[in-house]
């Protein structure tokens, strides 16, 4: 069974739980439209990383009009809580653990919350403890 949960070229959504049940696929419906907190309320705060949920979101830019497109990403820790962002960087960070400590579910990989400042804009990326 794949982790895409949906896959078009309009919304691709990836979790890497996979719901298996009336309560999991609950869970990963409140992880997608009502996650517990802003990833930005956790910054140099750890969270014991255990599962992902990422889609692509569109937007337009309220100054300049143009539309984007951005990964919108949800962290859940071992306890369930989860944290969102809309982040290139934590995008990259969890495309990079993936890659070194296998597929998700994890028994709970220690990661800080950072942030950084780039061309007048923040970026988030996670350190791993």
């Amino acid at each position: 069974m794949t982790n895409t949960l949906i896959c078009n070229e309009e919304n691709p959504v990836f979790c890497s739980l996979i719901p298996t049940n009336d309560a999991e696929r609950a869970e990963v419906y409140n992880m997608a439209v009502n996650p517990g907190h802003k990833l930005s309320e956790m910054i140099n705060k750890q969270i014991s990383l255990k599962n992902i949920y990422c889609e692509m979101v569109n937007g337009t830019d309220e100054i300049t009009g143009e539309t984007w497109s951005a990964p919108r990403v949800v962290l859940q820790d071992v306890n369930g809580e989860t944290y969102s962002a809309t982040s290139y960087g934590i995008y990259k960070a969890c495309q990079r653990i993936v890659a070194l400590w296998g597929p998700a579910p994890w028994d709970g990989i220690p990661v800080t919350v950072i942030q950084r400042e780039t061309n007048g804009r923040r970026t988030f990326t996670l350190k791993v403890n």
